[in-house]
């Protein structure tokens, strides 16, 4: 089967096109869905790892930096497993504060 272009003559994939694209929905299939991260034997990144990452890097791990993906676009697919990595880690720093604060409090 060949390339199918919209806008251009020089489809690159399987659908190219050039312009804007809308659409009610959009189901993607994406294997790895990071529930991992809630298993009892996942060790995430800690909050001072993540400082580091973020000043030497300037952006949050397993993201692309900006000059990526100007340079080579961005998989949506990827970005929103990611994502959803770092939210679910962030939740866990979240709890894991709240967890310090209560044992502080109680120290009163």
């Amino acid at each position: 089967m060949q390339n199918v272009g919209i806008g251009t003559k020089t489809p690159q994939e399987k659908l190219s096109v050039n312009g804007k694209i809308r659409a009610h929905e959009i189901k993607l299939e994406v294997n790895g869905w990071p529930d991992y991260v809630f298993l009892t034997d996942y060790k995430p990144m800690s909050i001072s790892a993540m400082e580091n990452y973020i000043k030497q890097h300037g952006h949050l791990p397993g993201i692309s930096s900006a000059k990526e993906v100007e340079s080579n676009g961005a998989a949506v697919g990827e970005i929103l497993k990611q994502l959803l990595k770092n939210q679910e880690h962030l939740s866990l720093y979240i709890i894991e504060l709240q967890n310090k604060i209560e044992v502080l409090e109680k120290k009163k």
